[in-house]
């Protein structure tokens, strides 16, 4: 999103150099896109989207970014701008101000069609009528109510703060089950708006969680040999799949993440505790001496109880070692890291695809 056309210089510092947006009254606030969306929000909410770029709280995040539109009204439109499917919920969770709520009011009422196409966009606030539009909402309003009104009688989790239980609820209202389940799993439990996503967790799954797959934010690594993801509100990255990483395999991981690579085998024969350790973030895969990872391969046949092989499942990555430990502190106690065996106990993402 670039704000308003006007900027201003303010020169060099420590060797960069910063342009900060210059909100003069009357400059028009552009935004990204050419989709039908982006032409409709021009032409039939381009006041209400000046006067949002005007407000500091509905175009930048601040919390610790030079400049950010994570979150934002005008970052939404960017998105909606750009095409985004999520254009509802990403307007419905925006950071709370009252120039954004007229921009989302706006789009939602004059460029549904365009912006919106098959979504009911959610309208829930804590002072709004509690129209039921969506089965999410109907589920909320009918098995949630009290705990949605409790919660609505609370600032502090509830309506504050850039992470709060209202722009859970709208993200969830929107139909965005995927950003729902992750507001639901990672939000606060404490207090009211604790036992608000409690409720929405036990009573609404079905009309509001889906299958609890979650949105996941990916990364590209080892010169495009690696991706990993880990779940979230929403889809970012890029691709993380077999195509991405030249012919990886790609696995889900124990908390929610997933990742794409090629496994390959590592051995340290030292005597008295030889070792081997196996992992998906390598150049290529292992051939058939850099496959397998046990104690036979290690020459060791007179096991003890402190000789485990390990398997270890994060967004960051798996590894799998057969070392001498009294536990497994991280991960799991598994027979062998072999490739064989590894891939029958892991589990395959949808499709073979992480991103999502």
């Amino acid at each position: 999103m670039r704000a308003l056309a006007s900027l201003l210089f303010l020169g060099p510092l420590a060797g960069c150099v910063l342009l900060v947006p210059d909100y003069e009254p009357g400059a028009h606030c552009t935004f990204a896109g050419e989709t039908e969306c982006a032409k409709c929000m021009r032409a039939e909410c381009q006041p209400k989207i000046d006067a949002c770029c005007g407000v500091e709280t509905c175009r930048e995040a601040g919390y610790g970014t030079f400049y950010s539109t994570t979150g934002t009204t005008m970052g939404a439109v960017d998105e909606c701008g750009n095409g985004s499917t999520r254009c509802s919920s990403l307007l419905g969770g925006a950071r709370k101000t009252t120039e954004g709520d007229e921009v989302r009011t706006c789009i939602e009422s004059k460029c549904r069609t365009e912006c919106a196409p098959g979504v009911l966009a959610a309208q829930f606030s804590c002072d709004a009528p509690r129209t039921q539009t969506t089965d999410c909402a109907k589920c909320i309003y009918g098995s949630c109510g009290d705990r949605l009104t409790a919660c609505c009688a609370e600032a502090s989790g509830c309506q504050d703060g850039y992470v709060n239980a209202a722009r859970d609820v709208a993200e969830c209202m929107a139909g965005d089950e995927r950003a729902c389940a992750n507001r639901v799993r990672t939000g606060s439990p404490n207090g009211s708006a604790g036992a608000l996503r409690r409720c929405i967790d036990d009573a609404c799954e079905e009309a509001c969680l889906g299958d609890r797959a979650e949105h996941r934010t990916c990364a590209l690594t080892k010169g495009g040999r690696y991706c990993t993801c880990s779940a979230s509100a929403a889809s970012g990255g890029g691709e993380c799949s077999p195509v991405s990483t030249d012919g990886g395999s790609c696995f889900e991981t124990a908390d929610g993440g997933c990742l794409c690579g090629h496994f390959a085998c590592t051995y340290k024969r030292t005597f008295p505790n030889p070792t081997c350790k196996c992992t998906f973030d390598n150049d290529a895969e292992g051939g058939p001496n850099a496959e397998r990872c046990n104690w036979e391969e290690l020459e060791v046949f007179d096991l003890t109880p402190d000789d485990k092989c390990c398997l270890t499942e994060t967004s960051f990555g798996i590894e799998c070692e057969c070392k001498t430990v009294s536990s497994c502190p991280s991960g799991r106690e598994v027979e062998r890291c072999d490739r064989d065996h590894l891939f029958a106990t892991l589990k395959r993402p949808a499709g073979n695809v992480c991103s999502q």
